[in-house]
């Protein structure tokens, strides 16, 4: 069963059931779920349109893979609709069994394969790619942390790329070229870049040693050699590559064919290619560098959740750069903590978070549990009314800013749960 059914409570989702263009994706309600012992709930604040959305909902897979695909995902349509391999959220419930999380946490996660981040809420499980968002990431870049960053970790891992190599970009500015640059300049390696004239200065911003504009120069016409070349977008071939390669040299086709991912040594040099993995392991890493500063996801282009055909347009046609995403809490989604909203109303008295942090703290930090509520939220376009009992973990201590991502990620829902 995909979705656990509750009570009654929905969720907007978006599906695609018919393979072809975005005109053919539809927003439908479902039931919302409802997290079992080990699963936590999270409002999904913000997620993305990736590169691998467009290829599942196109069937347009490289070449070779056309009939795995369809015996994979569905012969006339996919078998699982809803598309979606990141977000950022908060968590709205948790269970008994799963203690990394409570209720207003702000989390990142990377649903992979198993998808269905484009819609209002998902579970996850225990042990699943989810973590803690560091606080200095919006939750637009949240959600484009993990599709770029965990297909460029798992490559330049297999790449074995080290400090003080060269490694050569093709489609530095997308959303995995930009990990990759940032990653390959952290390990040390000496970064070229290829992209379009008006992403230049941005991939050189990113850490780029030098960058080359693919609409004025060919990049196999360049003087030096490299460890490593990247072909995140399959401009080139492993074939086209050997003459700009080092020996020892590894190309990595992460766009590539069933041909290329077959692609036999040259001598000393190789092609990687495959699907890319990811673990928890993996996105806790990426977000440890992204709360270093050493890694900050590229969001290009943002459109609202009403929007995602125009969200699945850019992402298949562009221009583009970096990653595109689609935010579902306008007022929450833009910063790293949404401070005060433009409005917010406590039991029918207009006030402010940190105002209401004041009145618990006057009531000594007495335990609240069980304490009903009428609470109405607004920020920007987004507002909810839901009536909730008021978790004892809402205390003296509980600081503004998760007083109202409280609030956001309980809208709708008849009561906060008790775990």
């Amino acid at each position: 069963m995909d979705f656990p059914k509750n009570s009654g409570a929905t969720m907007k989702v978006w599906t695609c059931r018919r393979y072809g263009g975005p005109e053919n994706l539809r927003m439908e309600e479902r039931p919302r779920p409802v997290p079992r012992a080990d699963e936590v709930l999270v409002r999904i604040a913000a997620t993305t349109v990736s590169s691998a959305d467009v290829r599942l909902r196109t069937q347009k897979l490289p070449r070779g893979f056309g009939m795995i695909g369809r015996l994979i995902f569905g012969i006339r349509g996919l078998r699982q609709p809803i598309l979606g391999t990141g977000f950022s959220g908060i968590v709205a419930a948790a269970g008994r069994s799963a203690p990394d999380f409570k209720v207003g946490d702000a989390v990142i996660g990377f649903a992979d394969t198993g998808m269905r981040c484009h819609a209002e809420y998902r579970v996850m499980r225990a042990g699943q790619a989810m973590v803690a968002k560091p606080p200095d990431l919006s939750f637009h870049e949240g959600a484009a942390l993990c599709f770029g960053g965990t297909t460029a970790l798992h490559f330049l891992r297999k790449a074995g790329l080290a400090a003080g190599q060269r490694i050569l970009i093709l489609g530095a500015s997308g959303a995995v070229g930009s990990a990759m640059v940032q990653l390959a300049r952290h390990l040390g390696a000496e970064v070229t870049g290829v992209a379009s004239t008006r992403n230049l200065e941005r991939v050189r911003a990113l850490g780029a040693r030098v960058v080359l504009d693919y609409t004025r120069e060919d990049f196999l016409t360049l003087p030096d050699r490299y460890e490593v070349i990247a072909d995140t977008i399959g401009a080139s071939s492993f074939s086209r590559c050997l003459p700009l390669m080092q020996e020892q040299g590894r190309y990595l086709s992460l766009a590539g064919d069933l041909r290329a991912m077959l692609a036999r040594p040259v001598g000393t040099k190789k092609s990687i290619g495959g699907p890319a993995s990811a673990t928890l392991g993996d996105v806790r890493e990426l977000a440890g560098l992204a709360a270093a500063g050493v890694f900050k996801p590229v969001v290009g282009h943002v459109f609202p959740f009403a929007g995602m055909k125009e969200a699945h347009a850019m992402a298949e046609n562009g221009p583009k750069c970096g990653n595109v995403v689609v935010e579902l809490l306008p007022g929450v989604a833009t910063g790293g903590t949404p401070g005060s909203p433009a409005g917010f109303s406590w039991a029918g008295r207009e006030t402010s978070p940190e105002r209401e942090t004041a009145r618990i703290r006057e009531s000594e930090g007495r335990d609240f549990m069980g304490k009903e509520e009428d609470v109405k939220v607004r920020a920007g376009s987004w507002s909810g009314e839901f009536r909730c009992h008021v978790r004892s973990s809402l205390s003296a201590q509980t600081p503004p800013d998760r007083l109202y991502l409280l609030c956001s990620a309980l809208d709708g829902q008849s009561s906060a749960p008790t775990s």
